[in-house]
């Protein structure tokens, strides 16, 4: 079962992430800010990670460069979640082949489009998504 850490600081996205990923067939933990999931990401090292960008404590950017910077041969894909468009707020993510980035307001839909062409580039196995209608 592909594992994917989840980490944003509001309740309500978090849950809603969860439930639909869990439903697709996906493993799934969960944290509430940076710094818990940085803790969980050195700790489970999970196949996907799925971060909001602005967060207390540690926001995804500092999470992704403490992270690579412990592991520089990493290749967890990490997902960050933004509504910033501007090339230059991207700009930090140019050293990591692994980072990609999902617009605001997030659509699961996409999402799971989006894990399954990672997972397809990866050659890793994926949960069977048949039947799932989350929107």
């Amino acid at each position: 079962m592909i594992r994917v850490l989840v980490i944003d600081d509001e309740a309500h996205i978090l849950r809603i992430l969860q439930l639909s990923l869990q439903r697709a067939g996906y493993k799934v933990t969960v944290a509430s800010d940076g710094q818990k999931g940085l803790e969980l990401l050195r700790q489970q090292h999970p196949d996907i990670v799925i971060a909001d960008i602005d967060m207390p404590n540690m926001n995804g950017k500092d999470m992704c460069l403490s992270f690579y910077q412990e592991f520089p041969d990493n290749s967890i894909p990490i997902f960050i979640s933004t509504s910033r468009a501007e090339d230059e707020f991207r700009s930090w993510t140019q050293p990591f082949k692994n980072i990609h980035f999902l617009e605001k307001p997030l659509s699961i839909n996409i999402l799971l489009r989006r894990l399954a062409e990672i997972l397809d580039q990866t050659a890793g196995p994926r949960p069977i998504e048949q039947g799932v209608n989350l929107g």
